[in-house]
């Protein structure tokens, strides 16, 4: 190799962050090299003598190689498909984008074409979070309106129901029809459903040819159905609750307003205002989350 050859691969592959992988190459074809028994006091100097050596006795292709060690391509694949399984079953968006950026890190000694496939794959396991949650809140309605009195309830609680029920298309179909009726339909038929799921919960269904159709316990689907079912008497337990809270808040509210007598309109609202406020002041849990008369430790 001519010297002019050996210079120009010297300043090509010059950088001291390559000394310790230099040395290592140097072991292995010039074991009797000064430069492997001499302490490191300045790694640049040191670096500029070990290159120098090498490009005398190695290929520029050589070095580079000695450097970059081959990339263990299925390994970082299988790592980032881990990954990519965590994306698909996250529950928040910020899980989803914080297991995303673990991706694009991992692949990233792959090739452009390697990592855009990769996060391909991660694009599509996202789950779509504003369906999700629009699915929690259609639930959550479900469970509401089965412990709600549709006779006693207000407006403004219908309504809010009605909204997350998406009932609305279906009232403009109907001419706006008034919420009420379409609620009590919709009711109806969610407790047909739930009356579905606990005769099969139970073991059997009649089907309409009066033969009995046996759930099998091994039945894949009766464990969703008991996790559903469970689910249902969860949330219409605690709805429950509240309802019962907010009805003896009603009444005990309207006792106020009647001890008053006959009163404005204005002062009926002064009344329910000074009560609303009464009420949220009235457990300390509410905001500090300690048990009422807890006096605070130092």
């Amino acid at each position: 190799m001519s010297f002019e050859k050996q210079k120009a691969d010297y300043e090509a592959l010059k950088g001291v962050e390559h000394l310790d992988a230099d040395l290592e190459l140097l072991q292995k074809v010039m074991p009797e090299s000064p430069w492997l028994k001499r302490k490191v006091i300045n790694r640049i100097t040191h670096h500029d003598a070990v290159l120098w050596a090498l490009v005398k006795a190695c290929s520029r292709e050589e070095i580079e190689n000695n450097r970059n060690p081959a990339i263990d391509v299925e390994a970082i694949t299988a790592a980032c498909i881990d990954i990519i399984a965590k994306i698909a079953a996250s529950e928040t968006k910020e899980e989803a984008e914080k297991l995303l950026d673990q991706v694009k890190e991992s692949a990233n000694p792959l090739t452009d074409d390697q990592k855009a496939e990769l996060l391909q794959k991660a694009t599509e396991a996202t789950p779509d979070f504003e369906v999700m949650s629009k699915q929690k809140e259609m639930e959550e309605a479900k469970a509401t309106l089965l412990s709600m009195d549709l006779d006693k309830a207000g407006y403004k609680d219908k309504i809010k129901v009605f909204s997350a029920l998406d009932l609305e298309k279906t009232a403009k179909d109907k001419k706006n029809t008034t919420i009420t009726p379409m609620l009590v339909a919709f009711k109806s038929n969610l407790q047909k459903e739930v009356e579905s799921i606990t005769e099969k919960m139970e073991g059997t269904k009649a089907n309409p040819d009066g033969s009995e159709n046996v759930l099998n316990e091994t039945d894949p689907g009766k464990k969703e159905l008991e996790e559903k079912v469970e689910e249902l008497e969860d949330e219409n337990e605690d709805l429950q609750e509240q309802l019962e809270e907010k009805e003896l808040e009603n009444k005990e509210l309207q006792e106020r307003i009647e001890a008053e007598g006959e009163i404005s309109e204005e002062k009926k609202q002064q009344i329910i205002a000074d009560y609303q406020k009464e009420k949220s002041t009235a457990d300390p849990a509410d905001k500090t989350g300690e048990e009422p008369g807890t006096e605070k430790k130092n």
